[in-house]
């Protein structure tokens, strides 16, 4: 199957962890049941590897904040176009900068608790 949206590869992969923890608990049944475990074992091994695979792929994606799609994709293009205001502030002189900020904002209010922040703007005329 071919995705045609990343929240469809996002979907497919979690189902894809569901089928192999099926397959998993399957080779468990069948490793109580077995004189030979080795080769039961290797395959579990195998499984294992490539659930945490998707896992850590999944968790990737979260972390650059592309599994929640909602919203038409506001978040990912906020994240870029912060990302990218953060790469050219960067480059600008620091008290120039600062003197800039002072101008354009009136009010600044940080939560570290829930992560919020309003930043409320001064409206200049002219």
């Amino acid at each position: 199957m071919i995705a045609r949206s990343l929240s469809q590869f996002i979907r497919i992969l979690t189902n894809h962890t569901g089928r192999i923890d099926h397959r998993e608990n399957g080779q468990m049944l069948a490793l109580e049941q077995t004189d030979e475990p080795a080769p039961l074992l290797r395959r579990i091994e195998e499984l294992e590897r490539e659930k945490s695979n998707i896992e850590d792929c999944l968790n990737r994606l979260n972390d650059e904040g592309f599994t929640n799609q909602g919203g038409g994709g506001k978040k990912i293009r906020c994240k870029k176009m912060l990302g990218a205001l953060a790469e050219d502030m960067a480059s600008l002189d620091h008290e120039h900068l600062k003197d800039f900020l002072r101008s354009r904002i009136g009010r600044l209010a940080l939560n570290p608790v829930t992560r919020i922040s309003e930043i409320l703007s001064r409206i200049q005329s002219g």
